[in-house]
């Protein structure tokens, strides 16, 4: 049962945000990865970050809530770190960015995949073996 909600939330993830293109606080990987632990019913992550529509207002929307990059935000949700080989379908990964201040947030989709946003801009499909953390999103 479990498996099966874990595939139905990564397709409702796909299906949200497949080839649309990056827009701070609406298509980001944020958003993205907020949408597949909602899809799995946990409460919405990105509530406390408030809106925010520029990467100065995604930097703000964090200091805010005390933390310092994604990373810390996502390990605040309390979810269990794991290896990236261990993602199951809708777990969270990081993956490498084009700025060093950021790290691209993705979701597993299976089959050694990930939803995520391209140095392009547009959300797109990536290999998990690029992830350099993952969590279980439950």
């Amino acid at each position: 049962m479990v498996l099966t909600r874990r595939v139905a939330a990564a397709q409702a993830t796909i299906n949200a945000f497949l080839d649309k293109t990056f827009s701070w606080g609406e298509y980001d990987c944020a958003r993205l990865a907020g949408y597949a632990l909602k899809e799995l019913g946990r409460d919405d992550p990105l509530i406390p970050f408030g809106s925010y529509s520029t990467e100065l207002g995604a930097v703000r929307a964090l200091k805010k809530q005390g933390r310092a990059n994604l990373i810390e935000a996502i390990e605040a949700l309390g979810l269990e770190r794991i290896a990236p080989a261990r993602a199951l379908p809708a777990d969270i990964v990081a993956m490498p960015a084009d700025d060093d201040r950021w790290v691209a947030l993705g979701v597993a989709i299976g089959d050694g995949r990930v939803l995520a946003f391209s140095p392009e801009g547009q959300c797109t499909w990536g290999s998990l073996k690029a992830a350099t953390a993952a969590w279980r999103a439950i």
